[in-house]
């Protein structure tokens, strides 16, 4: 999330770069099927929050390794999936992506990548298809989203710069669809690098040491983030939170590794490693201690502070390594392989991209609500522009047993507070 609000940041830089005629391609070898997992992976959520099922079809003979600008496909992609959940308040979003060869005989093959991004939100008049396309344009819906009016125009910008293009065809009442075309090449696996960064870690590898690894951090919610995340991989782990703390522990339980908080009360990160590598020096006590005492007690510091001088600060203070806050899971878990020399599982290539949302009854539409009486209709739509869950508790109560399926579709909305939903629903 912190990753995508940077790239929202930059739309405005990428924008005058592009008048600025200065948009340059940055193409590099990546996994395409790891690309469209991590994007569904980014929307799950907030899809299945608003009641939205999202499906993503692909094709099966779509390479997994290509060539291309990963960075802009991604914003691409991005944008246009945003963009639909965000004006699609019922029923479902479809990202379709297939592509064909262009046969030249060799690697690397020029490939046509053709994406579909299907809503069933409100649809776009005819006369604003193309208006949307334009810097800071916004139809008269997306005036009240609380958007910049860049994504779509940054996103075909994008696309023409990969000789490709981005179109809509739309009906009032039924929904949207952007197709988006790119042009990339084919390449081998041997190519793409690294491999292991693109794997999900489900664990660790069998026949190992247990390895033990403090974790010294203040901030309560940061500590029980990194504790969850090292124990679900396997790994033995204690956390303190103060260098003070820190020192009595490593004497204690004499870990493998120290995850190093530098900002803390009473003792910070820099003194209590100093102070562990003296006592590396000394001679262990075999009375105190109820683990036996690596030669050399990895430590890795994780600060926010991430100037240059910050890592030069804790490399002198007898940290191994440097890790700056905010961090990724993928590069700690392979900062500590790299210096315990840990092996781990992976979970599987291709998890399912397809989701449906569970706590939906049954999808619903404005077709939904056509057969009940007008009268009944026109009471949700105002009770929901109140915001009046009382009386639209009753109102849905009235509701004959026929209509069973549609009536717990609805309580799904009001119990999750999805009253702007409701309002679109029953707009006449």
């Amino acid at each position: 999330s912190g990753e995508h609000l940077l790239a929202l940041i930059n739309d405005v830089l990428e924008m005058s770069k592009i008048e600025a005629g200065q948009l340059m391609l940055v193409d590099s070898c990546f996994d395409l099927h790891r690309l469209l997992y991590a994007i569904k992976d980014m929307f799950i959520l907030k899809a299945a929050d608003r009641g939205l099922e999202l499906r993503v079809e692909r094709s099966p003979d779509l390479p997994r390794y290509v060539c291309g600008d990963e960075g802009k496909l991604r914003q691409i992609l991005i944008n246009l999936l945003g963009n639909a959940i965000k004006f699609t308040f019922a029923g479902h979003i479809t990202l379709r992506v297939k592509g064909y060869e262009n046969p030249t005989g060799g690697l690397p093959a020029p490939y046509t990548l053709h994406i579909e991004v299907e809503d069933t939100g409100p649809g776009i008049a005819a006369q604003d298809c193309e208006a949307i396309f334009e810097a800071f344009m916004q139809t008269d819906r997306g005036r009240y989203m609380h958007g910049t009016g860049l994504g779509l125009s940054i996103s075909r910008q994008f696309a023409r710069l990969m000789e490709g293009d981005i179109t809509v065809q739309s009906l009032l009442g039924q929904g949207s669809t952007f197709t988006c075309r790119v042009q990339l090449t084919t390449t081998e696996a041997v190519d793409v690098l690294p491999t292991e960064a693109l794997r999900y870690v489900s664990g660790l590898a069998p026949e190992q040491p247990a390895y033990r690894i403090l974790v010294v951090e203040d901030n309560p919610e940061n500590c029980q983030l990194l504790v969850k995340l090292l124990e679900a991989i396997g790994f033995e782990v204690c956390a303190v939170e103060n260098g003070a703390d820190a020192i009595a522990l490593y004497q204690e339980w004499h870990p493998h590794l120290i995850c190093m908080d530098i900002q803390m009360p009473q003792m910070n990160g820099y003194e209590a490693t100093r102070h562990i590598r003296q006592l590396e020096q000394q001679p262990q006590s075999l009375s105190s201690a109820s683990h036996s005492r690596p030669p050399h007690t990895k430590i890795i510091a994780l600060t926010a502070n991430a100037f240059a001088e910050d890592q030069d600060a804790s490399l002198k203070a007898g940290c191994d390594d440097f890790v700056a806050k905010p961090f990724s899971e993928a590069g700690l878990l392979d900062c500590i392989a790299r210096h315990l020399g840990v092996r781990y599982t992976y979970a599987e290539d291709d998890p399912p991209l397809a989701v449906h949302p569970s706590h939906s009854a049954q999808p619903l539409s404005a077709s939904s609500l056509r057969s009940l009486p007008q009268n009944w209709v026109i009471q949700v739509h105002e009770a929901a522009l109140d915001l009046d869950e009382t009386q639209l508790q009753r109102l849905i109560a009235e509701l004959p047993a026929a209509q069973k399926p549609l009536a717990a579709a609805l309580q799904t909305l009001v119990e999750g507070f999805r009253f702007e939903t409701l309002v679109e629903l029953t707009q006449l």
